[in-house]
């Protein structure tokens, strides 16, 4: 019993110790040979040699994500041992500690799926051994530690993923083989201050991606075959001087660039003042066979006493350049004028780190035919005329905050520029005449809301342009500044705009523009603006407006409707302003003053022209010949004209002034429409100006009633008249809303209801009146909302008011209801009669005497309306009786009693006196 005991009591200690083992094992992994615990992967167990190099016991369980523990089995992991992880297949990433001074040979030799090797901040790692990572087919990327001095042989060879790797200034030697056959390595960059002296022999032999590299001159050595097979190479920067090109300081070995299977051109960019020195050095048995060397002395810069930049020789301007922030001490402020003007080998501009350029000169890039990118420093304020004229090859661009202006013809001909970038906060106010002229590419465009000044011709000619957005700081839109730009189908004004002026043929032909919303700040749309715009099928002339010039819409030819804002302030209409549209009809406001010659010429599809000059305005008017003129077709033309103006209209518009081909048929008076019900409307709502008067039949029919929206929306509307004897009973739905000019109307006895919206929204409508003995009964929903009633007196005749009938009728003072007690009771109300929606508003009711209560009683504060405060007036008289000729009679007999009756009353008590005096007597 005590021995069952005391092995329960070693099992027990054995799992404890085992569990507080594991424990310490995966915190401090202190003990060689068990397990490391590895979120990313399977269980790893390791093993350390006394050197310090670790190794994996079991690769088969390694798989995925792997971090080498900095610390095993007590010791410090100082290497990672040869061969320690080859060919294990399922390896994705390596993660190294600082304390790794160097990885053995083979240490990852065939793992063919790692992709990443990451090495822990201050690693320690000295040496990469050889084969370290050859044939690791999918590592895309490392970055090898500034500890590293030595590359060893064949250590990345055939890393076919590879891209681009950074040398860093702490590498000696890289050795034979070290990155051969890495096929998809495109660049080679080695530290500012690199310390390297050997490349060895075949080091980046069959690299078929790598295009250009560029040697530290603190090389030395360079073995044979070194770039042998690299046939994409075509940029090869040597940095040795003189002095370092004798024997003893540099050695080379032989067919450095050697191409076994085509010819190849390689361009070395060398100092200047070294090429026969680099070409003797260079002889064709040390470049290698089919290789042709081009020799390009390195960039000499000149740089004035202002620190403006130009190259010496121009010649030297090829591919990709840095220009400098400091030349001979001087610091670098701007490029000078044209200074890599006609640069056609030139292809990226890239400006020094800290670079305080200001300027880009005049011209400074132009006719750089090759160049597609530029960095702008975010110090330039000014991009000059012409800066990047016809750069051909130029796709994209950014405008960095602190440019201020884009001067003229700046990017004019970038043909194949895509994107222009503003920076959201951008400062630029101006864009000069023609600056991105002819960019024919340029689908869209967002211009800083901080712009005022669109230029002549901007964006003239970019055919891919689509859309385009005028912020609102916009004042002025300058000539041909968006001309033929046939794809634009858009143009959106901000809806603050304070946009005056739109230039001559600013949007000329733009054949895919369909419509445009002018803003209501424009005041003169110039001399072609809109000209053979194609597919233009309608367009609204703000109020604004005082001119619009020759040509303006001339060959819209898909122009049907051209609408003038009310109140309109166009005094002129241009030559040919709008020949060749497709319209129907126009409508032209009385304030024109003057339209010229073949103002509507060839409009052969216009059928109906309205004009609304009185007589007055008329005798002022100015005309040229041929207004309407057709050139190919005889074309009737309707004109509505004011009435009574007919013989004035004839005298003034003659057939020269007409035009050839013009049959004019003028109309000045209303024509109406009937219903079988007798409900009458215009025929032609164009035809209601000024005072009308509602006939009382029409064909025969008497008119009953006004239709439903009859006159809906005639603004020039004024007064409204009813002929004698009409027996007019009702007024529909809407059918004088929006009359905005109408003043005044006397609603007839014969009228008993008043629709919902009849009056509606006509804004000038200060006096109505019913006649006497109206025979109203009901006033609809809105009937007088936003009315500009002062004063209304309701007949007693209503007998229902429906909701918001005197709906925000602001002006409203006094009301006078004429009800009675036994009227009041009947009289059915709705809700918010004279609700007020935006301000506290008084009303006087007037109302008979004796009644006040019973008022107030029904016209509580639900019945009146929000914000509506009621000051109860008891001023009518209620009317004495009429009397019958009977009662006349009786009256009349009862007066000449009474009056007999008192006479003879007052002569007997002055009888009685008379005879009481005399007695006492």
């Amino acid at each position: 019993m005590k021995i069952k005991n005391f092995n329960k009591f070693l099992i027990g200690l054995a799992i404890v110790s085992s569990g507080l083992a594991g424990t310490v094992l995966y915190n401090s992994n202190i003990h060689s040979g068990l397990v490391v615990k590895n979120k990313a992967t399977n269980d790893i167990s390791w093993v350390i040699d006394d050197n310090g190099n670790i190794y994996p016991t079991d690769k088969s369980k390694v798989s995925g994500a792997i971090e080498i523990p900095s610390v095993w089995d007590g010791k410090p992991v100082t290497g990672i041992a040869n061969y320690a992880f080859s060919a294990c297949k399922k390896l994705i990433s390596i993660t190294i500690p600082n304390s790794v001074t160097s990885i053995g040979i083979g240490a990852f030799w065939n793992c063919i799926s790692l992709t990443s090797v990451t090495f822990a901040e201050n690693s320690k790692l000295n040496s990469i051994g050889k084969n370290a990572f050859a044939w690791c087919g999918s590592l895309t990327n490392i970055s090898i530690p500034n500890s590293v001095t030595s590359i060893g042989n064949s250590a990345f060879w055939n890393c076919s993923a590879l891209t681009s790797i950074n040398i860093p200034s702490s590498v000696t030697s890289i050795s034979i083989q070290a990155f051969k056959e890495c096929s998809s390595l495109t660049s080679v960059n080695f530290a500012e201050d690199s310390q390297l002296t050997t490349i060895g022999a075949f080091a980046f032999n069959d690299c078929g991606s790598l295009k250009n590299i560029n040697i530290p001159s603190s090389v030395t050595s360079i073995e044979s075959q070194a770039f042998s097979n690299c046939s994409s190479l075509t940029d090869v920067t040597f940095n040795w001087d003189n002095g370092q090109l004798v024997p003893n300081k540099l050695t080379l070995g032989t067919d450095l660039f050697n191409n076994t299977s085509s010819s190849q051109t390689i361009n070395f960019h060398i100092p200047l003042g070294t090429k026969d020195q680099y070409i003797s050095k260079f002889a064709q048995d040390i470049l290698g066979t089919n290789i042709t060397a081009n020799w390009i002395s390195y960039i000499q810069w000149s740089i004035t006493n202002d620190g403006l930049i130009s190259p010496a020789d121009k010649r030297q301007i090829q591919g990709e350049i840095t220009i400098p922030d400091t030349v001979d001490e001087k610091v670098v402020t701007g490029i000078a004028e044209s200074a890599f003007n006609g640069c056609s080998a030139l292809t990226s501009v890239n400006f020094a780190e800290g670079s305080k350029l200001n300027s880009i000169g005049k011209y400074a890039f132009s006719e750089c035919a090759s160049l597609t990118s530029v960095n702008i420093p975010s110090s330039v304020t000014t991009i000059n005329d012409g800066t990047f004229a016809e750069c051909s090859s130029l796709t994209s661009i950014t405008i960095p905050r602190s440019v201020t202006s884009i001067d003229d013809n700046a990017f004019n001909d970038c043909s194949s520029l895509t994107t222009i970038n503003f920076d959201v906060n951008s400062r630029l106010t101006s864009i000069g005449i023609n600056a991105f002229d002819r960019c024919g590419s340029l689908a869209t465009i967002d211009i800083p809301d901080s712009v005022t000044t669109i230029n002549n011709g901007v964006f003239n000619e970019c055919k891919s342009l689509k859309t385009i957005d005028i912020p609102s700081g916009v004042t002025s839109i300058g000539k041909n500044a968006f001309a033929d730009c046939s794809s634009l189908t858009t143009i959106n004004f901000d809806v603050n705009s304070r946009l005056t002026n739109i230039g001559k043929y600013a949007f000329s032909e733009c054949a895919s523009l369909t419509s445009v919303n002018i803003p209501s700040s424009v005041t003169t749309i110039n001399d072609g603006t809109f000209a053979e715009c194609s597919s233009l099928t309608s367009i609204t002339i703000p109020r604004s407006v005082t001119s619009i010039a020759d040509y303006a819409f001339a060959d819209c030819s898909s122009l049907t409707n051209i609408t003038f804002a009310e109140g309109s302030k166009l005094t002129s209409i241009g030559v040919q302003a709008f020949s060749k549209c497709a319209l129907t009809s126009i409508n032209i406001p009385n304030s024109v003053t003057r339209i010229d010659t073949n103002a509507f010429r060839n409009c052969s599809s216009l059928k109906d022209v309205t004009f609304n000059w009185n007589e007055e305005q008329l005798n002022k008017l100015q005309l040229d010949n041929s207004l309407f003129i057709n050139h190919t077709s005889s074309q009737t033309i309707i004109f509505h004209i004011p009435w009574g103006t007919k013989d004035q209209y004839k005298a003034k518009f003659t057939q020269d002034i007409l035009g050839t081909n013009i049959t004019a048929k003028w109309i000045d008076d209303i024509q109406w429409n009937i219903t079988d019900a007798g409900l009458i409307s215009p025929a032609d709502k164009r035809q209601i100006q000024g005072e009308i008067t509602i006939p009382d039949t029409v064909d025969e029919k008497v008119v009953t009633g006004i239709a439903e929206s009859a006159f809906d929306g005639c603004s020039a509307l004024t007064s409204v008249n009813f002929a004698e004897g009409s027996k007019l009973n009702s007024i529909g739905k809407y059918a004088f809303s929006e009359c905005a000019s109408l003043t005044s109307i006397a609603i007839p006895r014969s009228v008993t209801s008043i629709g919902k919206n009849a009056f509606a929204d006509c804004s000038s409508l200060t006096n109505i009146t019913f006649a006497e003995g109206s025979k109203l009964t009901s006033i609809g929903v809105q009937a007088f909302s936003k009315c500009a009633l002062t004063s209304i007196n309701i007949p007693n005749s209503v007998t229902r008011i429906d909701t918001n009938a005197f709906r925000n009728c602001s002006s409203l003072k006094d009301v006078t209801f004429n009800w009675n007690e036994e009227q009041l009771n009947k009289l059915q109300l709705d809700n918010s009669l004279f609700i007020n929606h935006t301000s506290s508003q008084t009303i006087n009711f007037h109302i008979p005497w004796g009644t006040k209560d019973q008022y107030k009683a029904k016209f509580t504060q639900d019945i009146l309306g929000t914000n509506i405060t009621a000051n109860w007036i008891y001023d009518i008289v209620p009317p004495t009786p009429t009397p019958t000729n009977s009662s006349n009679l009786a009256l009349i007999l009862g007066l000449t009693f009474g009056f007999i009756i008192l006479i003879g009353i007052g002569s007997y008590l002055g009888y009685r006196y008379y005879k009481h005096r005399k007695n006492r007597k």
